[in-house]
């Protein structure tokens, strides 16, 4: 059975598909700026990466914001782009969450569609709720560890399923 921290992972990989499925389409708009075929990269890249360092990092960039995305305010996405999935700036993935939430085309219309925003609120949703279970699992095996992210009990009840 996988640990929390594994199941982090599996939950951020899902979530970048969708950033990528997202960016494919529009790839094919010409608004976006990742080239499609990194796509393999990118994945490969976060699911190389040991679980624990990315629930820790996570938290370490996000922890302040989470009731911006139990409120659905887009603010998470367009003013912390940049921070929430930093490791993989260098491939253009912040400006896919910012155009995900405010581009539009030429006529104004938006780039993508609402349901495609959901998903990514739901996705966000799922890697908080697996951050706490990460959390708080190393914390039942190591008391001393994460100690300095207090709330996660609070944070884990907020988004319950």
């Amino acid at each position: 059975m996988a640990s929390p921290a594994q199941r982090y992972r599996t939950v951020l990989v899902e979530t970048i598909h969708l950033i990528l499925d997202i960016n494919e389409t529009l790839y094919s708009k010409g608004h976006s700026t990742i080239d499609p075929s990194c796509r393999n990269l990118v994945i490969a890249l976060i699911s190389d990466m040991d679980p624990i360092f990315l629930v820790d990092s996570f938290i370490q960039r996000t922890y302040n914001i989470w009731d911006l995305v139990k409120s659905r305010d887009v603010t998470f996405f367009l003013d912390n782009a940049d921070v929430i999935l930093s490791e993989l700036q260098k491939f253009g993935v912040p400006d896919v969450l910012k155009k995900c939430f405010n581009g539009l085309d030429s006529s104004g219309n938006p780039l993508v569609s609402n349901e495609d925003k959901e998903d990514m609120w739901i996705f966000f949703e799922a890697l908080i709720r697996t951050t706490c279970d990460a959390v708080l699992e190393q914390r039942r095996l190591d008391p001393s560890s994460f100690t300095y992210y207090p709330k996660i009990e609070h944070y884990r009840e907020l988004f319950k399923k």
